[in-house]
């Protein structure tokens, strides 16, 4: 008996993961009807070409944009839809662009890819996207030449990962070896590696990694005259995590970047090492703080007339205390007034924000910027290195608008410590740029020459003796 009943449970159980493929199957395929609906009504064309698999079922499609003025301005819609911040530019853009002149531009462009699910267990949902044809404007046949067999190859595309609410978990694009014979003397390289985006879009907040792992382009030419151009990343990396304008932080690492343009005899290059920055902004209590820092490392400047370097430069900026409701306020007045093209702000409006820009002074503010510079080279000039701690602070106070701009001088407290290496003081001294009494207020502090700046209701000191 109890044989028996097991037979009936393994049959049940059976059945039910043998039907279970059809039934999710046909459920993404009235999903991807919705889709197709939704799509030609907003200006593209979808047709699925080929369905195979039961238990794990893969689609292959094709995408054709047919009214590139709708496409546009439903993917537009979608960007607002994210961030609300971005309609007046969105309206700004759907005004300056005319709709014909979109649909030259785009109709005809066509898309292929596979679309990929599981019938059975829950799994990410795949989907690649290859570029299949140019768009129908494009009759120039030495461009066909070029870019058709590139198309056929499925040059360039992406691969795309969903989860199980449809959101979109990485875009990769896939890596590119080219050499590209444009003409019998020119050609262009491209070799990219490793590019992708992994994002996690939670209830409140956005996280995400963008990755460039090498990317190099450069255009060759036969012709001595001609020259070369070239661009050579190492390597990207940049991670997020952003909840509005007000709470995010992010960081960017740079490996190494060259750019050269020219030929044999003259040549223009940019070079840098590395570098790295970092930014961090939160709303805490209706104040905005704010951090960035920037380091770069080997930066390399050079033409056929001079050249220029610099070992490292560290930039570090502190904002703190800027009333984050004022600047929203701000924020929505440029948006909604500055960003129309051909609007005129109206007197209230003016006298609105007016009224917050003074408000945001009256709430007080804080500014802190480090600076760290060694090693700069210059066909005029050596600079071995140099350190400066500022900070500059507005207390609550009660500006007004009719007192003018040396009233709000006087709300300034600020102080500055210098420090530059002893052997750099003649260098900027016969710059000129300040007396040469106030150089030689300095103090010597080790390998230094150390300098405390003050400004306090107006007044400047510098080492404590006052500044013209």
């Amino acid at each position: 008996m109890k044989n028996g009943k097991t037979i009936v449970i393994i049959s049940v159980v059976a059945a039910a993961l043998g039907v279970a493929p059809m039934v999710i199957s046909s459920f993404t395929d009235k999903k991807i009807e919705e889709y197709k609906a939704m799509l030609a009504n907003n200006g593209f064309k979808q047709e699925i070409t080929k369905k195979e698999g039961y238990f794990v079922t893969k689609r292959d499609f094709t995408l054709e944009v047919v009214d590139a003025s709708k496409a546009m301005n439903f993917l537009l819609g979608k960007v607002v839809e994210k961030n609300k911040q971005y309609d007046a530019l969105v309206k700004v853009i759907k005004e300056e662009i005319k709709p014909d002149d979109v649909n030259v531009a785009f109709n005809g462009l066509k898309f292929r890819g596979q679309m990929e699910h599981s019938n059975l267990l829950p799994a990410d949902r795949k989907a690649s996207l290859i570029w299949d044809r140019l768009p129908s404007s494009v009759t120039d046949e030495d461009t066909k030449k070029i870019m058709n067999p590139l198309l056929a190859r499925g040059v360039f595309a992406f691969d795309i990962a969903f989860d199980a609410s449809h959101a979109i978990k990485q875009v990769a694009a896939r890596d590119i070896k080219e050499k590209i014979a444009v003409d019998e003397e020119n050609t262009i390289d491209i070799n990219t590696v490793g590019h992708k985006l992994d994002l996690s879009v939670g209830s409140d907040v956005t996280k995400g990694r963008l990755e460039f792992g090498k990317q190099f382009l450069q255009a060759s030419s036969k012709d001595p005259y001609e020259g070369n151009v070239s661009s050579d990343l190492e390597k990207m990396v940049y991670n997020f995590s952003v909840k509005d304008d007000f709470n995010g932080e992010g960081d960017l690492t740079l490996g190494k970047y060259s750019f050269v343009a020219g030929d044999g005899d003259e040549q223009t290059f940019f070079g840098l090492n590395g570098a790295k920055a970092s930014s961090k902004v939160q709303d805490k209590n209706d104040k905005v703080q704010m951090v960035v820092d920037y380091f770069f490392d080997g930066l390399t400047f050079s033409d056929s007339m001079e050249k220029f370097g610099l070992q490292a430069l560290n930039v570090k900026i502190g904002i703190d205390g800027l009333t984050t409701s004022r600047l929203k306020k701000i924020q929505q007045a440029y948006n909604g007034v500055v960003m129309q093209t051909g609007s005129n702000m109206s007197a209230e409006q003016q006298k609105a924000l007016e009224g917050d820009v003074v408000g945001l002074i009256n709430d007080g503010m804080k500014l802190t910027l480090n600076v760290g510079l060694k090693g700069l080279t210059s066909p005029m000039t050596a600079i071995k290195d140099g350190i400066v701690d500022a900070t500059f602070e507005i207390p609550k106070n009660s500006f007004n608008k009719g007192q003018g701009p040396f009233a709000l001088l006087s709300l300034l407290d600020a102080s500055a410590k210098i420090k530059i290496h002893k052997e750099d003081r003649a260098t900027l001294e016969a710059f000129g740029l300040l007396p040469k009494r106030y150089f030689e207020l300095g103090v010597a502090k080790d390998e230094y020459v150390a300098y405390d700046l003050v400004m306090k209701q107006g007044k400047l000191t510098l080492n404590g003796q006052p500044v013209q």
